[in-house]
């Protein structure tokens, strides 16, 4: 139910006596005749009946005309910069499509029986009649899965779970389903499934993706560097590449309902129908830009093809309302085809048969009698040789399950990165081991295979030390993962790989001062990078040094532990030339590491 129907009486509506609408009456009969062959087990509820509906329901689609391929992200004209609206939103509200799309005068009562044969055959039964299929590749070209260090070519119907990373090649695509959804990469794109059940967490590392929220998914969440794009019952596309001197960017279209977006100086809300663009720099900075879709957009390929995909699984069109053409009359599958895969896109609506009167048939032409054919002598067959069996293999044992942990992962300036797990079984527990990799993924193993590692401070034996921190890193991305080991490092639960991106020093720019008699007040900007690495402020001031620092053996004249911090007074000074630094830092393993500092300011007491 939308929230605006909530204020509707919620009185029951009879259907009329009787069946004077022909329509109606060969629904009802075909509805009856489905619900059997389900209950029977003789055919799954998204069969025949299904598909045929579903392209009757949709035949009042207008064909989308052939307007130009819409603009990529250098083709854009949302700048990346200040967050700003660059048009109005298009008519196809979500309230205004579904409360006055017009239901064609026909068949008023097919309409009100559509709905509930939409919810319980075209969905595949994915609400009333159970919940959705296990993970797997719907369909598959040019794509290679990665599992446990080793590459796999994808195929079709393979199964998928957690920290698979899946790549296409150029000219690859695949479609991947899960939770009643599905996640439809283009050609050279790579996405980690980071979770595939309940909460699903995916990391979109290059490519262009279209994400469409299965039914049975809680929070949908895309990871995009330390970017993230959450969103519930909804379809969006994102495509992310590299953009000039920032680094990469992400371009992402509200195709149904509205994306949540957060990170470093990011949070905003992406509406149906809305653009917005993100800058991914390497140093951490993230630039914002918001605007309306286009015509263009709403016209290329790629998107109408995808939104047909959806319409053809039962969900709504969103921004695509009206635009999309659907077959009136498509050839039903065979009864062993998978319902829930659709080889290749929907086709449009094929063009009216032509009026015109049909050419004259030819006046047929004398033919000359035949000279009869020798009958050839029939070759004896060869007797076949019989083929070898093969040795049968034994069936490989299940490898048995692991528990799975929880693990939070951040990036800092200055060189490291903040970890926190959650706290393991009591049973065989012996110690927690964190690895860390420069490559895509870690399998969840020990010993880890390279370039993954085990970094000795990352190793603890008490079961409630659930934090670490990982330092002495150079700047760049990398995967983390959390192990539970027992005394002879047997794995018993594993987090899923989280990817971090550690920063050098960050520049924190001028220090602001001014001197007032024997008084100096100095301003600088608060550090914005994320809470856990940052510590403290500390203001060094020397007479001699003109480069102070605190971290380095200076004396500290002022120090803040509050990162809103952005000023401080100095008071009686004596007579002199002081030279004055801010630096931020954070403490580990008890000595003092810099996360950001200032430039210096030189001030004279006279």
């Amino acid at each position: 139910m939308w929230p605006e129907d909530e204020a509707l009486d919620e009185r029951l509506i009879p259907f009329p006596d009787g069946r004077a609408d022909t329509d109606l009456s060969a629904l009802v009969d075909a509805l009856a005749e489905a619900g059997d062959r389900v209950r029977t087990g003789k055919e799954g509820p998204a069969g025949r009946f299904g598909t045929e509906l579903r392209a009757t329901l949709l035949a009042s689609y207008p064909a989308t005309s052939g307007a130009p391929a819409g603009p990529t992200i250098d083709s854009m004209q949302v700048p990346i910069g200040a967050v700003r609206w660059t048009g109005t939103r298009p008519a196809s509200a979500t309230a205004q499509r579904h409360r006055t799309r017009p239901i064609p005068a026909r068949w008023p009562a097919l309409a009100m029986v559509a709905v509930v044969a939409l919810a319980v055959v075209a969905l595949d039964g994915r609400v009333f009649l159970g919940g959705p299929e296990p993970s797997r590749a719907v369909e598959a070209v040019g794509a290679i899965v990665e599992r446990d260090g080793e590459r796999y070519a994808l195929v079709s119907g393979a199964g998928l779970q957690a920290d698979d990373l899946i790549s296409t090649a150029a000219g690859g695509r695949a479609t991947l389903a899960i939770g009643g959804g599905e996640i439809r990469l283009g050609e050279a794109a790579t996405v980690r499934l980071d979770r595939v059940e309940g909460d699903v967490v995916v990391a979109q590392s290059a490519g262009r993706v279209w994400h469409r929220v299965g039914l049975a998914v809680g929070t949908y969440r895309v990871l995009t560097a330390d970017v993230t794009w959450m969103a519930s019952g909804t379809a969006f596309d994102l495509d992310r590449r590299p953009f000039g001197s920032i680094g990469d960017a992400v371009r992402a279209i509200g195709i149904e309902h509205t994306v949540r977006v957060e990170g470093p100086g990011v949070a905003i809300d992406i509406g149906e129908g809305s653009i917005a663009v993100v800058g991914l720099d390497p140093a951490g900075a993230r630039s914002v830009a918001v605007g309306a879709v286009t015509e263009a957009d709403l016209a290329d390929p790629w998107i109408v093809r995808h939104g047909r995909r959806d319409v053809a699984l039962g969900f709504d069109p969103g921004i695509l309302d009206g635009r999309l053409a659907i077959a009136s009359r498509e050839p039903s599958p065979p009864a062993s085809a998978d319902p829930f895969v659709t080889a290749g896109p929907i086709e449009p609506i094929v063009s009216p048969p032509s009026t015109a009167a049909p050419p004259p048939e030819p006046t047929p032409q004398p033919t000359a009698t035949p000279t009869p054919r020798r009958t050839a002598t029939p070759t004896p067959r060869p007797t076949p040789k019989p083929t070898p069996k093969p040795t049968p293999k034994p069936t490989p044992k299940p490898t048995p399950a692991i528990a799975t942990l929880d693990l939070k992962a951040t990036g800092c300036h200055g060189g490291f990165a903040v970890l926190g797990w959650s706290m393991a079984g009591a049973e065989r527990f012996d110690h927690y081991q964190t690895l860390r990799s420069t490559g895509d993924s870690i399998a969840p193993a020990y010993p880890p295979k390279p370039p993954a590692v085990a970094p000795d401070r990352l190793w603890t034996s008490g079961r409630d030390s659930l934090s670490a921190i990982d330092a002495d890193l150079g700047p760049g991305p990398y995967v983390y993962r959390t192990l539970a080991l027992d005394g002879g490092d047997k794995v018993l639960a594993a987090s899923s790989g989280r990817r971090v991106t550690v920063s050098g020093v960050k520049a924190q720019g001028a220090l602001g001062a001014v001197v007032k008699g024997a008084t100096v007040t100095v301003e600088w900007a608060a550090y914005g990078g994320p809470d856990a690495c940052f510590g403290a402020y500390k203001l060094a001031l020397s007479t001699t040094d003109e480069t102070p620092s605190y971290v380095e053996g200076g004396e500290a004249a002022w120090a803040s532990e509050s990162q809103t911090s952005t000023s401080a007074v100095l008071e009686a000074l004596e007579p002199g030339t002081y030279h004055l630094r801010l630096e931020t830092i954070r403490s580990i393993d008890g000595t003092w590491t810099l996360v950001g500092r200032t430039d210096v300011a030189t001030v004279t007491i006279p």
